[in-house]
């Protein structure tokens, strides 16, 4: 062998035991897209769940069982409010009650001014002793006529008659008036001599008044009707003695209002 050739050849060193050669070929690194994967699943899973509960707050869920109790409530309500028979009678007599109350209220004072006359009045029907006043209110075409007859009892039996004959008009009566007051004092002259009898006449420019008054006790009643049967006037149908009671009916039925007081 050629000496050249020989020095051209490699030389071989001996390997050493502690070197190891890796030959082992490493594959190359590919990118790891399934973390990224992970984290797109997640983003979404997070936006759906966030959704969910937006929508939950926006449309809150209906308590179904409590919705169904509080329906029954109020249909049982409503129920029971329709089927009560007696609700229009009740409501009815509730606000006649209030009318009744303010009505009351109201008329308190005219209704114990009533009751009071009311007492007295009772009261002055059991009198033995008093005065009966009787009133009534006439027209004539021109005149306004007011009489008034009171008696005097005692025991429940009258003494004294007192009778009261008051026209008014106006000054274009005055013819009317005087003719009242001249039968009158006619009247007043020819009575003059019963004993126990007064007249008084009375007249102005728009009044022509007229009293008689009887003292039945001492009066003599035959010479009495003489005297007003001479002069046109009309005497008095009671006499002393007479139950007042029985004096009190006479006059109302003639159209009198009558009340007996102390």
């Amino acid at each position: 062998m050629d000496n050249n050739q020989n020095n051209n050849e490699p030389v071989l060193q001996p390997m050493d035991e502690n070197v190891q050669v890796n030959n082992t070929v490493q594959p190359e690194i590919q990118p790891d897209n399934s973390v990224n994967t992970n984290n797109n699943q997640n983003n979404e899973d997070i936006a759906l769940h966030t959704r969910m509960i937006q929508d939950q707050k926006a449309n809150p869920q209906i308590n179904l069982a409590a919705y169904e109790k509080s329906k029954e409530k109020k249909e049982k309500e409503v129920k029971t409010f329709t089927e009560d028979p007696h609700a229009g009678v009740k409501r009815f007599f509730g606000f006649l009650l209030v009318i009744l109350l303010l009505a009351f209220a109201i008329f308190l004072p005219t209704i114990s001014e009533k009751l009071s006359e009311w007492k007295n009045q009772k009261d002055n029907e059991a009198l033995i002793n008093g005065h009966l006043r009787c009133s009534m209110t006439k027209n004539t075409d021109t005149l306004k006529v007011e009489y008034s007859q009171n008696f005097k009892f005692a025991n429940s039996r009258i003494i004294n008659y007192k009778y009261e004959e008051s026209s008014t008009g106006s000054t274009q009566d005055t013819k009317e008036l005087e003719a009242i007051d001249h039968a009158c004092r006619d009247l007043d002259q020819k009575t003059s001599s019963v004993v126990g009898l007064t007249i008084t006449c009375s007249i102005t420019s728009t009044n022509a008044t007229v009293v008689q008054e009887f003292n039945l006790d001492t009066m003599d009643m035959a010479s009495m009707k003489a005297a007003f049967a001479e002069a046109g006037g009309t005497y008095p149908e009671f006499s002393a003695g007479e139950n007042v009671d029985t004096v009190q009916s006479k006059v109302q039925s003639a159209g009198y209002k009558c009340e007996k007081m102390p």
